[in-house]
């Protein structure tokens, strides 16, 4: 018997296996494209969540404001104005053309104005819309007052949209750039000064320019001073309102004064009918 030796071959055959569907590329895509979308949501939440506090706060706030009015309208101002009577009732007894009467006369005069300003003050502190809505038109006004005590050139420039803008942001933002009005007509000696207001679609945007001396150069009394505290209650009334504020200044360059509202705070909600 005829024996072979038997040499054993290997033999290959070939596996093919399918990726799984967790492991292709456009579930990766979709995975990831998920992912962002639940990222942009809670993002938008968060967002919402802290406008709806920051109105909430403001809310509160202009209540206590409210309170406030009424008790200075009810007490302190009445008061005023029946001692500034009983004032007129005594000096009624004194010749008209004494020295003293006229004197008194002229400071009752004084006192007199003094007390209507304090009432409309009173007024723009409750709860409402106030007289001018349009903040261009009321930093305007402002303005053309300045310039009669420190003259020099001045404009305001808007955009004109027809967007209302709440009362409670009306208030602190005519508040913070008539703040920085006030700074450039007295303390800048700013030959042009220029404001303007911005209504867009994300933001309220106020720019309050001026070609002055800069922060650095400003008189003693005014910037190195008295300025400091401005400062601080401008960013104290940006922060109440969830606005993000701005300040740059350069010597002999001027100062920018920069306010930013984003929209969902600065503008009334269009009511649905």
């Amino acid at each position: 018997m005829n024996r072979r030796s038997w040499t054993p071959s290997l033999a290959s055959i070939p596996v093919v296996v399918d990726s799984g569907f967790f492991q292709t590329l456009w579930f990766n895509l979709l995975c990831a494209s998920l992912l962002l979308v639940c990222i942009l949501v809670m993002l938008r939440r968060l967002i919402s969540a802290s406008n709806e506090r920051v109105r909430l706060r403001l809310l509160a706030r202009h209540a206590k404001r409210d309170r406030i009015a009424r008790e200075l309208h009810d007490t302190l101002l009445q008061g005023v104005q029946g001692l500034i009577l009983r004032i007129h009732g005594a000096i009624g007894a004194l010749p008209n053309d004494h020295p003293v009467s006229l004197s008194i006369q002229h400071t009752l005069d004084r006192a007199e104005e003094a007390l209507e300003e304090d009432r409309k003050r009173v007024s723009e502190l409750r709860l409402g819309d106030p007289p001018n809505q349009d903040l261009a038109c009321r930093l305007a006004e402002l303005g053309m007052q300045l310039k009669l005590d420190y003259p020099c050139k001045f404009r305001v420039v808007s955009n004109r949209e027809n967007r209302k803008v709440t009362p409670q942001v009306s208030e602190q933002a005519y508040g913070i750039a008539g703040e920085a009005l006030l700074n450039a007509f007295k303390h800048a000696h700013a030959g042009e000064i220029e404001v303007e207001v911005s209504y867009g679609f994300r933001h309220l945007r106020i720019h309050v320019r001026d070609d002055g001396l800069g922060m650095s150069r400003a008189p003693a009394d005014g910037f190195g001073g008295t300025m400091n505290w401005d400062i601080a209650g401008m960013r104290e009334r940006a922060e109440h309102i969830g606005a993000e504020l701005t300040i740059a200044s350069a010597v002999e360059c001027g100062t920018e004064v920069v306010l930013s509202v984003p929209s969902s705070i600065a503008y009334l909600r269009r009511q649905c009918t």
